[in-house]
């Protein structure tokens, strides 16, 4: 035998030979292989999909699709920033983990942050009430209706103090979801801070001031845009001269997500409206690389989590391009990187997937490298959430990142042959749409001429063509529904009787304080050309209890903005739609719409079409009863008359229904409706006059659904 080494001492490095007993793949070998595999004369290309900015994604990527010298990605912290704007990534301290809170109830609500705090998370989104959002106060003309329900019922300093008592303010970070009521509800917090005693440079909050993405999103600010940015100006002043750990100004990208938009559409608005508040912030005055820190993104990630990575590595990349621009890419290394679920993935039926979805999101979040992540709780689209979607909503962050160790790795798709290409692709894509926006007159424009929203549509309508079709299938909605699913809790709150009380407590309030002596010096400064010392003013208004509707009436200097919000869509709304109707025509009947599949040949020939029949007809909310088969088709006849129902669905396979289908159709004369599961398309193409329909892969699932739910009577257009 020969000398063992000694245990202690590794081989040298050089001789080492990690694949030596392989032999070096061959692309070609590897593709001839697929080809064999897929069979029917189809290359390679069969397996490649195109995304809806049409970037290609390849079956395999190799390194001649990306260069390994002078990758253009560069290094962690460095320049163009695709690989993350710091050298350690997420590793030393994980990302941030923060819960969204928007229960009308304050009391309730407050509750809910202090367990989320104690139970891991380690910031808060606080989202105010459509009515707060706005600059009105609970108990004005215009907010019964929507002073609660959708976020916190907050009027003035003392309901921001009872939303967050017991919260400490220099450890946990505040971020705020105020809408173009961004300036006196930041002012509020700054009072806060200072009612607390807290330091300025303990203080740390993203206060997320974004006008234009609330003018997309409600389709309304209280005054001209050009003021909300001067509005803008004054925050951004005010925070960086006083709070290092503070951003003023927000991009949040997730209006247009929820609007239909493409990823390349979602980076260009993005970065066209992250362009318009650095010349507001700069025309104030701050210094650009000052302007370039105030500001925060937040991008929606779902669960297709190939692009979403992409799509987040591709912001950083289109930031540092920008600061490049203006003069100095290093610029770009303050620039904040927030993710948030998205809300259009999420399915009312079956809300359990979205556990799933929100999973793949919060991982490519993580691996896109963020700071910080909000998940929606898995029963977002259904109502406010409980205890225990509020509880799986963090969980989920923490498990990926405590037990799972995804921040123990810096930027893990770099080098990564696919995401770096799709990141590069996508990027110029995001490039060539912003410089369409800017040459358009910029984000705004485009936002008031509805050239943005219509660009968008295109985008969704091609989506939806994908969802109807189920090349894109929603799992629990237009693919393998549960007929039978039981309803998911979530927290009832009696919202009007909360608006009831809001409206009672601010009248106690509005007695025990003079709202005309507290909001005088801001209309005195409001009325000045510069309105220098704008933010103290309104600081010092809210610590004496001026309301959050009193400050915003003043504050706005002329006349509001109107324009079509955009449309805010979930993409399994149109299935859900047909489910609805289906749960209404049981809740007066007894039991939803049902067919007869007409099982025709021996178990081995119907099964298969019997299953694709009952997910087909499931996902409009029909339910099905199954025939026993056979090949005697007036036996099959007679089993659908005793079934009672009307629409009978022939369920075989093609060599069956050469045989039998003219036979069968003609045996079932008595049913209102017949289908074929299979293609017209071959053999029975003689029987498109015969029947109503056929079901196969890739038909227009939607339409048809849709079509026998309305000729049936069960669902009116």
């Amino acid at each position: 035998m020969g000398k063992k080494p000694p245990q202690n001492e590794m081989p040298d490095a050089s001789s080492l030979t990690m694949a030596g007993d392989f032999a070096e793949p061959a692309s070609d070998a590897w593709t001839a292989l697929v080809e064999r595999i897929l069979g029917e004369g189809k290359g390679v290309d069969a397996l490649s999909f195109h995304t809806l900015d049409d970037i290609e994604i390849q079956a395999l990527y190799t390194r001649d699709d990306w260069p390994s010298e002078d990758d253009p990605s560069g290094f962690p912290g460095m320049a163009p920033f695709t690989r993350g704007h710091r050298l350690a990534g997420q590793v030393a301290a994980g990302w941030d983990v923060r819960q969204r809170h928007a229960l009308p109830d304050r009391r309730v609500c407050n509750a809910a942050i202090l367990q989320d705090l104690e139970q891991g998370v380690t910031s808060i989104l606080l989202a105010l009430s459509a009515a707060a959002r706005h600059g009105l106060d609970a108990d004005d003309v215009a907010a019964p209706g929507v002073a609660g329900g959708d976020g916190v019922i907050l009027s003035s300093l003392d309901d921001l103090d009872d939303v967050l008592d017991g919260v400490d303010l220099e450890a946990a970070p505040i971020a705020l979801d105020a809408g173009a009521a961004f300036l006196p509800v930041s002012a509020m917090m700054f009072a806060l801070w200072q009612r607390r005693g807290v330091r300025p440079e303990m203080a740390a909050a993203a206060l997320n001031a974004d006008p234009i993405t609330a003018l997309a999103r409600q389709g309304a600010l209280p005054c001209a845009v050009d003021d909300m940015l001067r509005q803008l100006g004054h925050l951004a002043t005010y925070t960086a001269e006083r709070f290092p750990n503070v951003s003023s100004v927000g991009v949040d990208s997730a209006v247009y997500h929820n609007a239909g938009a493409s990823e390349a559409q979602e980076l260009a608005c993005a970065a066209a409206t992250g362009v318009a508040y650095l010349r507001s912030l700069t025309e104030s005055g701050l210094p650009l690389e000052t302007a370039f820190a105030q500001i925060a993104f937040t991008f929606a990630v779902d669960s297709d989590f190939l692009t979403s990575i992409a799509k987040l590595r591709a912001a950083r990349r289109l930031w540092g391009r920008i600061a490049e621009a203006c003069g100095d890419a290093a610029m770009a290394r303050t620039m904040r990187l927030s993710a948030v679920t998205s809300a259009r993935m999420q399915a009312r039926r079956d809300p359990w997937v979205n556990m799933l979805r929100g999973t793949l999101a919060t991982f490519a979040a993580s691996v896109g490298g963020v700071d910080s992540i909000t998940v929606l709780p898995f029963t977002h689209a259904l109502g406010l959430p409980d205890e225990f979607a509020r509880r799986i909503a963090r969980n989920t962050q923490l498990v990926l990142q405590q037990e799972s160790s995804l921040n123990r790795v810096i930027d893990p798709a770099g080098g990564a042959w696919a995401f770096e290409t799709l990141t590069d692709a996508l990027s110029q894509d995001a490039w060539s749409l912003f410089q369409d926006i800017e040459a358009a007159g910029g984000i705004v424009a485009e936002l008031e001429s509805g050239a943005l929203a219509g660009r968008i549509a295109k985008a969704a309508a091609v989506r939806d063509r994908s969802i109807a079709v189920r090349s894109d299938p929603i799992t629990g909605s237009s693919a393998f529904a549960n007929l039978q699913e039981e309803p998911v809790d979530v927290l009832l709150l009696d919202v009007a009787a909360l608006e009831r009380e809001a409206v009672q407590s601010l009248a106690d309030h509005r007695s025990a304080t003079d709202q005309a002596e507290a909001i005088h010096p801001v209309r005195a400064v409001a009325s000045q050309a510069g309105k220098d010392g704008l933010m103290e003013t309104v600081v010092a208004a809210a610590l004496d209890g001026a309301t959050l509707g009193s400050l915003s009436a003043v504050i706005a200097a002329s006349a509001p903005t109107q324009i079509p919000a955009l449309p805010q869509r979930r993409l399994a709304e149109p299935f859900e739609r047909l489910r609805d109707a289906c749960d209404a025509h049981a809740a007066i009947n007894g039991a939803p719409p049902r067919v007869f599949l007409a099982a025709i040949g021996n178990p081995a020939q119907f099964t298969g079409a019997v299953g694709f029949a009952r997910n087909f007809f499931a996902a409009g909310g029909i339910d099905a009863v199954v025939g026993t088969g056979g090949t005697d088709v007036t036996a099959v006849a007679d089993e659908f008359g005793k079934s009672g129902l009307t629409t009978a669905v022939l369920c075989s396979e093609p060599v069956v229904y050469e045989e039998l289908a003219a036979d069968a159709v003609a045996a079932l004369s008595a049913a209102e409706k017949v289908f074929i599961i299979g293609s017209p398309r071959g053999g029975l193409a003689s029987m498109e006059k015969a029947v109503d329909g056929f079901a196969f892969e890739g038909c227009d699932v939607l339409a048809i659904l849709t079509k026998f739910l309305v000729d049936t009577g069960v669902l009116r257009q």
